[in-house]
């Protein structure tokens, strides 16, 4: 998992291997082989969720919240 992130980008992401049930449930987990994405804001609360098939319109979507949280 951490080839396909950039180096840069290691301390913000958070791979889930196993013991991953509270979260699959938190996140409506439905099927294999979907992106579950979670974006927390600094104070720790969801300041964006994403679950299915990852496409160019949820990435612009991504890019745009990130825009908001980030300096």
């Amino acid at each position: 998992m951490r080839r396909g992130t950039p180096k840069e980008d290691h301390e913000h992401v958070i791979p889930v291997y196993g013991g991953a049930g509270e979260w699959k449930k938190r996140m409506g987990y439905r099927a294999e082989g979907a992106a579950y994405l979670l974006v927390l804001d600094p104070q720790g609360k969801v300041a964006w969720k994403y679950t299915g098939l990852f496409s160019e319109a949820a990435y612009r979507d991504l890019a745009a919240q990130m825009k908001k949280l980030l300096p």
